[in-house]
This record gives structure tokens, C-alpha cells and sequence, in this order.
């Protein structure tokens, strides 16, 4: 550094840049920190996400396939079928960002709810218009086999431990209505 005059202008000049570029590479720190830190949020939210939906739908297909066998179980056992409402809806959770979620996912889920709507008002018209109570029990096992693959899926996308408690019980539901092929 010989030959380089440090004057009083000179030395703040160089003080006020080594701040500037000091202050700016703090921020590109903390701020790549902040990323990776809410990368990870959004990753454990969607995982949350997917996780309560899974075990909202794998409820949903246990409480059709109960319903189904009670259907049949009645029929065989008093003669008449007393059932005629589909089980409740999933609930899926309602205090979290959805636009975290694939896009596909989230439609899946949302229109799997107006799925059992559509399905129940198709029951109702043929157990009261065409004198057909087996209509519920058919539409019971299509959404519960629907509601159990929605959740497999997601398991599976989502990088959730596997649960596939459901088969038994679908095993027995398809000596009542084969899955179609």
C-alpha cells in the first residue's frame, strides 16, 4: 500500500463500503437461511397436510365398509335394509395453506367431497324412485375403495409411512361387489 495516501475522506469512503458489503453479505446469509428454513416449513406443512387428509379419507372407507357389511348383514338377518345415509364426510384440516399442496391433490380431495353428495343424492333417488335400497350399498363400497386409494396416494407422494390396515376389509367387500377391473 505503498504510495496510497489515506486521508480522512479516503478512510471513511473505505469504512462506509466495507459496511455496505459487510451489512450485504449478512443479508444474503440470514436471508438463505430464512429459505432453507421455510423450505423445510412448507415441505413438513404439506407433509401435515396429506397426512390428517390420508387419515380423514382412510376413516371415511373404514366407516363405508362397516356400513356395507351392516347392509348386508341386516338384509340377511331381518330382511329389509334400514341404512340410508352414506357415512359423514372426511373432515379435512381447515387451518392450513392449501396452496401448499399439488394442485391435483387438492382438487382430488375437494371434489371427493361433492363426489359423496352426488353418490348419496343417486341413493336416495333409487331407493325412493326405483324402490332399490341396494344403491347405497353399491355406492358405499365405490367411495370407500375411492376414499382408501385417494389416501394411498398420498401416503405414497407425500413420503408418509404406508398404512394398508383397509385390505381385509376390502377383501370381504369384494366377495359383495368385485372391484371393477
Amino acid at each position: 500500500m505503498e504510495g496510497t495516501e489515506w486521508t480522512w475522506g479516503a478512510m471513511v469512503t473505505f469504512i462506509a463500503a466495507t459496511g455496505i458489503l459487510s451489512g450485504a453479505v449478512s443479508t444474503a446469509i440470514s436471508g438463505g437461511i430464512e429459505w432453507y428454513r421455510g423450505r423445510d416449513r412448507r415441505k413438513s406443512e404439506r407433509q401435515f397436510i396429506a397426512l390428517f387428509s390420508a387419515v380423514a379419507l382412510e376413516e371415511f372407507a373404514l366407516r363405508c365398509a362397516n356400513l356395507a357389511e351392516e347392509i348386508l348383514a341386516g338384509h340377511e338377518t331381518y330382511g329389509q335394509i334400514n341404512a340410508d345415509q352414506l357415512p359423514p364426510s372426511p373432515v379435512y384440516p381447515a387451518d392450513c395453506d392449501w396452496r401448499l399442496m399439488d394442485l391435483q391433490d387438492t382438487e382430488d380431495l375437494m371434489s371427493f367431497l361433492n363426489a359423496i353428495k352426488m353418490l348419496q343424492a343417486d341413493a336416495n333417488y333409487a331407493r325412493l324412485f326405483e324402490n332399490n335400497p341396494w344403491t347405497l350399498q353399491t355406492n358405499c363400497i365405490k367411495l370407500g375403495r375411492r376414499a382408501r386409494n385417494l389416501a394411498n396416494d398420498l401416503r405414497a407422494k407425500y413420503g408418509l409411512p404406508e398404512k394398508d390396515y383397509l385390505s381385509p376389509v376390502f377383501e370381504r367387500l369384494d366377495k359383495i361387489l368385485p372391484a371393477p377391473q
